[in-house]
C-alpha cells in the first residue's frame, strides 16, 4: 500500500503564492475553482488547500479553447515545481 504525504497551505499562503488577495481565494475556494479541506468538522474550521490543487490550479488547462501550447511553469507554479525563476533583467 503506497500513501501519499501532501503539503497544505492556509487561505494567507495560498493568497501569497497566487498573488491574489485572501477574500479573492476564499472566494474561488466558495464556488469550488480551488478545493480545499477543513482541519476538523464544525463550519469554522481553519481552511486549508493541497500542493497537489495549486498544481492543478495553476496548470494551464490544454483542453481549453484558444489554449496554446504551455511554455511552461511561471510564476507561482515554478516556484512550487522547485524550478529556479530565469535571472532577471535589471535596466541600466
Amino acid at each position: 500500500m503506497t500513501t501519499t504525504v501532501d503539503s497544505y497551505y492556509t487561505v494567507s499562503e495560498t493568497a501569497a503564492l497566487l498573488r491574489l488577495a485572501r477574500p479573492t481565494v476564499r472566494n474561488k475556494i466558495a464556488r469550488g475553482e480551488i478545493r480545499a479541506v477543513r482541519l476538523g468538522g464544525a463550519r469554522n474550521s481553519p481552511l486549508r488547500v493541497p500542493l497537489t490543487e495549486l498544481q492543478r490550479f495553476l496548470t494551464p488547462d490544454a483542453a481549453a479553447p484558444g489554449a496554446g501550447p504551455a511554455a511552461g511553469p511561471t510564476g507561482a507554479a515554478r516556484h512550487l515545481a522547485g524550478t529556479p525563476s530565469p535571472p532577471r533583467r535589471v535596466a541600466a
